[in-house]
């Protein structure tokens, strides 16, 4: 990491991308990946949905693969984005495993990472989906004592998910709240 942070100003979204497709060592494209998941100009949702179909396509060695990455960059003291996070728990909820999605949400803390709002919207939907409405709602709560605001996405998560569960009420409040 060192050496790539002299390359910093000459990066892009585009060429983080290129970097991870082309990359033949999928250890090294995760890496890389949650390098520059630290940059906000260097994120896309390219380079997100390029390492959902590199955790995907070998599954489960690449989501073990994967959390070995992230482990060896908390040992080394680096710092981990919710990024690396959130690309994590979609893979999971796509290949319908949403109890090990919300298992990696519930380790975020482990390794000093605080979710962003497209973090806590990725694991909202995946359980609004597999209707856990009060654990939705814990972690919707957790999300606004943590200071994490919600954002448009949030709301329409949590108010389709009480209108397909026929909690008009809960969800005619919620949309008050927003």
């Amino acid at each position: 990491q060192p050496a790539l942070e002299r390359l910093l100003p000459h990066l892009s979204c585009h060429i983080v991308a290129s970097v991870i497709q082309q990359n033949p060592n999928p250890q090294l494209g995760f890496r890389f990946f949650i390098w520059a998941s630290q940059t906000k100009r260097l994120r896309s949702t390219f380079s997100d949905s390029l390492v959902l179909h590199m955790l995907v396509k070998d599954h489960p060695h690449s989501f073990d693969l994967y959390w070995n990455t992230l482990q060896d960059l908390k040992n080394s003291g680096f710092p981990i984005p919710s990024d690396a996070f959130r690309v994590l728990i979609s893979g999971y909820a796509q290949m319908g495993f949403a109890e090990k999605a919300v298992e990696v949400f519930s380790t975020v803390n482990d390794f000093d990472c605080k979710p962003d709002v497209f973090t806590y919207n990725s694991i909202l939907h995946v359980m609004v989906q597999k209707q856990v409405f009060l654990l939705a709602l814990a972690v919707y709560n957790q999300m606004l004592k943590l200071n994490c605001n919600p954002n448009v996405a949030t709301y329409s998560i949590l108010i389709d998910g009480f209108c397909k569960s026929g909690k008009t009420k809960d969800a005619l409040q919620l949309f008050d709240e927003m």
